[in-house]
């Protein structure tokens, strides 16, 4: 009676070691998933440069970047760049799934110039 005991605390060990194991690997595989999905034809100005990247575990990733160019050229050149790669996108696959999805703004930066940021739900 004492060994099947200890067989069942030893197979409930196992099972509860084996489910903190997988519980891990799979929330690794969707910061992962949610990293590319962020970096993945990332719409970039231009000769800006990154000034921060953050973003919380399995909720969101931000990006936010520089360029001495003013907003309006920025903004312009966000409408347009998206717009394109929509429609290329839908013109050869049909889809969206190519363009990157994500909300983007674009500020006066109190130096002069603006300020990018970039932003994408994990979810």
């Amino acid at each position: 009676m004492e060994r099947s005991k200890r067989s069942v605390f030893a197979g409930f060990f196992v099972i509860t070691l084996l489910v903190i194991i997988l519980t891990g690997v799979a929330c690794s595989v969707l910061e992962s998933s949610c990293q590319a999905k962020f970096e993945t034809n990332l719409p970039i100005y231009p000769d800006a440069s990154l000034v921060s990247k953050d973003g919380k575990f399995l909720q969101y990733r931000q990006a936010t970047y520089y360029t001495p160019a003013s907003t309006d050229n920025v903004k312009d050149w966000y409408n347009k760049a998206i717009y394109v790669a929509l429609s290329e996108s839908v013109a050869k696959t049909g889809k969206s799934g190519s363009v990157w999805q994500g909300d983007w703004d674009v500020q006066a930066a109190s130096q002069g110039g603006s300020t990018i940021s970039l932003s994408r739900n994990c979810g």
